[in-house]
């Protein structure tokens, strides 16, 4: 929640099917008027199954490099729907323009993970990328 009126949610599907690529989330806006809640999907993404499901790829530590993050008013988010390898990339969500831009970040061979803020700059990590040795970018 960003205030006792608003608020945003993350939904998946109940059943996640290990065989399926990626696994679809939704973002929902939840703005409290006149003592009614209204909730809306704001965007979609995908995130790659075996990142979440027990293989050599999971990741253990926590969801938070996965799970989207508010900063002023932009909603930043990673997904791989756009990437043939699907390889997880940076996008954010303007929440006045209502807009979705990618983030341009160097191109490489893994998954990028949500941005963090740090001071007055953002920072990204992600898997190894062993042929350029970048596991973690800021702008």
């Amino acid at each position: 929640m960003i205030s006792d009126q608003e608020g945003f949610v993350l939904e998946y599907t109940q059943n996640i099917d290990s065989d399926n690529p990626t696994i679809v989330f939704s973002y929902h806006h939840l703005i409290q008027e006149d003592n009614i809640w209204h909730k809306n999907i704001i965007f979609y993404f995908q995130i790659p199954t075996h990142l979440l499901l027990e293989n050599k790829d999971q990741l253990y530590e926590s969801l938070l490099p996965l799970l989207p993050q508010i900063v002023d008013n932009k909603v930043y988010f990673v997904d791989c729907s756009k990437n043939h390898n699907n390889y997880l990339e940076v996008f954010f969500y303007d929440i006045s323009t209502k807009a979705i831009e990618q983030i341009a970040l160097p191109e490489k061979n893994g998954h990028y993970f949500v941005p963090l803020l740090c001071g007055k700059k953002f920072y990204c990590g992600g898997t190894l990328d062993v042929t350029q040795k970048i596991p973690l970018f800021c702008f």
